[in-house]
């Protein structure tokens, strides 16, 4: 059985790291384009 909190932070973690990895890559983005 798997409890809802649970759940939700791993949820946020993941969130937090997409958002992370959303980040550096569009820093690196700007960094070729200009």
């Amino acid at each position: 059985r798997v409890h809802r909190k649970d759940v939700e932070e791993h949820v946020n973690k993941a969130r937090d790291i997409l958002s992370e990895y959303l980040l550096s890559v569009r820093v690196v983005h700007e960094k070729l384009v200009f």
